[in-house]
């Protein structure tokens, strides 16, 4: 589950390598920024927010989020503790796939909303067969992993523009790990 994760270190102290952090020479100021590792398994991803206080999290680099339907699964509705820190309907218009004990798909069917509280994802149909507690599921959002990752950061849902209009810049730099390893 790809779950935003604050660092206290001060912007000056905790800067990415390679960043001058001389915002002012790019005319980007107040915005976010974002650098992204695609790795073969994950992608890390690691944001400074307008204020300046950096954020981090980790998503499969297939750009799936894996879970878990817990006690009180029933019918449209299911629970999963690992939803709880994101924001309202987040998860609304991404793919619900429910599988079988051997990871094969059983049914798909689209979230119509998602509430944080106890991590309730709301489908538009009920499954079939139907979600019980202990099966696992997985979500898509169609998107590559490093933009999961920096709408997780920003806590953009899918319908929201990353950038909405007149809202402050992003920027980002993106590498990867991928390649290199298999020559290792």
């Amino acid at each position: 589950m790809p779950t935003p994760r604050k660092k206290s270190n001060s912007p000056s102290t905790s800067k990415p390598s390679g960043d001058s952090g001389d915002d002012s020479a790019s005319g980007i100021s107040g915005g976010w920024q974002f650098w992204i590792d695609v790795g073969g398994t994950f992608t890390d991803c690691i944001g400074r927010k307008p204020d300046g206080s950096i954020v981090s999290c980790k998503v499969l680099s297939s750009g799936v989020i894996k879970g878990r339907c817990a006690e009180g699964t029933r019918g449209r509705h299911i629970i999963d503790p690992r939803r709880t820190v994101m924001p309202p309907d987040f998860f609304r218009g991404y793919t619900f796939s429910l599988l079988d004990e051997d990871g094969e798909l059983l049914s798909q069917e689209i979230i119509e909303a998602s509430k944080p509280g106890r991590g309730e994802l709301l489908l538009t149909e009920k499954p079939s067969p139907r979600a019980r507690e202990d099966m696992n599921y997985q979500l898509e959002s169609g998107e590559p992993a490093p933009v999961l990752g920096i709408r997780t950061l920003m806590g953009r849902r899918l319908d929201e523009p990353i950038v909405p209009k007149g809202g402050p810049p992003v920027r980002g730099r993106l590498g990867t790990t991928k390649g290199p390893n298999a020559l290792l």
